[in-house]
């Protein structure tokens, strides 16, 4: 009868309550953290995108300051950076997409040029030369989200 009575309170698993209050931690665990580990996605994703405004800036200066290159624009934009390409400019297009290229992007390409914040938006540009002004901007369609602009 002993051994009977001890082998009934030996049970070594969890009670369906413990399983239950360790599943409702870790649920408030989740919750807390879950909203904090979403802004440092975006504000990663947003430091990835003023990085590559950077370089397109700088590859937008160089070209600029470049007295070799012809055709060098006295103003353009706020226009997509796409729209670089235009006939009245070749030579200024093909040097900022070499700079642009050789400036630890991978290429000048769609994707490696589009927000990664803002699901794909366009990169602004706007060059007035006679103020020297250069300013890259990534506009947000989410009017609570600041846009990033570099000058």
């Amino acid at each position: 009868m002993l051994s009977l009575m001890n082998r009934k309170y030996n049970n070594k698993g969890f009670s369906l309550i413990e399983l239950i209050i360790v599943v409702a931690i870790m649920a408030i665990i989740v919750a807390v953290l879950a909203p904090q580990f979403i802004r440092y996605i975006e504000k990663s994703k947003m430091g990835k995108d003023r990085e590559v405004a950077g370089v397109v800036k700088q590859a937008i200066n160089v070209a600029m300051a470049d007295p070799s290159i012809p055709d060098r624009p006295v103003t353009f934009g706020p226009a997509s950076l796409a729209t670089l390409d235009v006939p009245s400019m070749p030579v200024f297009a093909k040097a900022v997409k070499e700079y642009i290229g050789s400036a630890n992007l991978a290429s000048f390409n769609v994707e490696n040029l589009c927000s990664k914040t803002y699901g794909g938006q366009d990169i602004l540009v706007e060059i007035n030369a006679s103020t020297e002004l250069v300013r890259v901007k990534i506009e947000s369609k989410n009017p609570s989200v600041e846009d990033i602009v570099v000058e």
